[in-house]
């Protein structure tokens, strides 16, 4: 090597070593404020999780704060699976709510009338639907396991129905 490529070559390996001592110090002071972002976040998310399972089970900050990040994201996603199913309650409760009104609206104000007229409701419902009636019967089968569970219904017609109306599903 001359003397020309090993003075580019030192020069360039000091320049290699400058970079790294650079890297090293903006490093060290970035961390500071890095640390302080990611406390900053995690204590958002701390408090954004007691808030919502304030409605459910109260913890306190300190015991939250204790809790690695896995059982803080389980937890999270549990507060949201338990807000969706309460919304879907209220809903059918409303839903059944009405209902209730509905046939104390219509004179049912018994259990047992309520009860029945539900169940004469749901038989028109499937005659117009299906074409069954009182009468027809309805046999469950489990077919015997294979690489994939399927399931066999059969729905028969009354005796006394038509040619015609008899049909079978498999």
């Amino acid at each position: 090597m001359s003397k020309l490529q090993k003075k580019m070559a030192k020069k360039k390996a000091k320049e290699k070593e400058d970079r790294k001592k650079l890297l090293v110090r903006r490093d060290a002071l970035r961390k500071k404020a890095k640390e302080e972002r990611e406390e900053h976040r995690r204590d958002k998310r701390i408090k954004r999780l007691q808030r919502e399972l304030d409605a459910f089970e109260h913890r306190s900050k300190e015991e939250l704060e204790a809790m690695p990040e896995e059982t803080l994201s389980q937890l999270e996603k549990n507060a949201r699976i338990l807000r969706v199913l309460e919304e879907e309650h209220e809903q059918e409760r409303l839903k059944k709510q009405e209902l209730n009104e509905s046939l104390e609206a219509e004179g049912h104000v018994t259990l047992e009338d309520k009860l029945k007229t539900l169940q004469e409701r749901t038989v028109l419902q499937q005659k117009e639907n299906f074409g069954v009636g009182d009468s027809a019967t309805c046999n469950f089968n489990i077919a015997p396991p294979t690489p994939k569970e399927t399931a066999s219904v059969e729905i028969l017609r009354a005796p006394d129905a038509d040619e015609e109306e008899k049909f079978l599903i498999r």
